[in-house]
């Protein structure tokens, strides 16, 4: 019997950059004001703070599993992969993007 770590974490609106060119001009419109000064140094620091405390988790090794909510795009994801690959683990993603209702 194998034994996996698994852990699910709501990233509380992890967003793009503020003039993401990912971004729908609905989306824009919906959230432009929580964008104001999300450039690349503030999406930097949330990165760095939540791979902190992720490559705590599982002993430091990180979780096998990891789910994830509130994340805008398959972009800033794959931004977390990589602050994550200190681990040595092949984080690989599953992403949709699903209509926000």
């Amino acid at each position: 019997m194998s034994i996996y770590d698994l852990a699910w974490w709501n990233l509380e609106n992890l967003f793009d950059v503020e003039n993401s060119p990912d971004r729908s001009d609905k989306l824009q419109r919906a959230i432009g004001r929580e964008l104001e000064g999300w450039d690349t140094d503030v999406l930097e620091r949330k990165l760095q703070q939540l791979g902190r405390v992720i490559r705590q988790m599982n002993d430091g090794r990180g979780p096998d599993l990891l789910g994830v909510c509130e994340v805008e795009n398959k972009h800033v994801l794959e931004c977390l992969v990589d602050v994550l690959a200190p681990l040595g683990r092949n984080y690989a993603i599953v992403h949709a993007n699903t209509l926000d209702r």
